[in-house]
């Protein structure tokens, strides 16, 4: 796989991140997902779709937040030029913007990365963190 995995210096992961990240990309190659963003961080509120065991999606209107992404393989080498030419290093709103249509905006079934900007900055209160970061991952099962 080259997608790219993208996470800002202000949050924290799941113990079983990369594992619940394979079994999210897994069902959505199975699908036939392809050229897509999905976000492994997402603050409460936000309207998302269930479309499988592990992935869900993310209402374009509604995305919010680059604090955990991955890039798929078809969009991976845009946000590495994009990087490469931003001297911040950082997946900002142009990006996102870019890339984020309503056709290829997904979630993880749950937070796999928790925002805590609060403790360094002072953002990131109650509205900018993941609601569900500490529920259990859905038990794995067929698809």
């Amino acid at each position: 796989d080259d997608g790219l995995i993208v996470l800002e210096d202000d949050v924290l992961v799941r113990p079983d991140w990369y594992r619940c990240l394979r079994l999210a990309l897994e069902e959505m190659q199975a699908h036939g997902r392809r050229d897509y963003v999905l976000a492994l961080y997402y603050p409460k509120d936000i309207a998302r779709v269930h479309r499988g065991v592990y992935y869900q999606s993310y209402v374009a209107s509604s995305f919010y937040g680059t604090q955990a992404m991955y890039f798929a393989p078809g969009v991976a080498a845009t946000v590495v030029d994009h990087l490469a030419a931003t001297p911040s290093r950082t997946v900002d709103m142009a990006l996102r913007n870019r890339l984020v249509k309503d056709q290829n905006v997904y979630a993880t079934i749950r937070s796999l990365a928790q925002h805590i900007g609060y403790t360094s900055t002072g953002l990131a209160g109650h509205m900018h963190r993941a609601a569900d970061f500490h529920v259990p991952w859905p038990e794995e099962r067929g698809y």
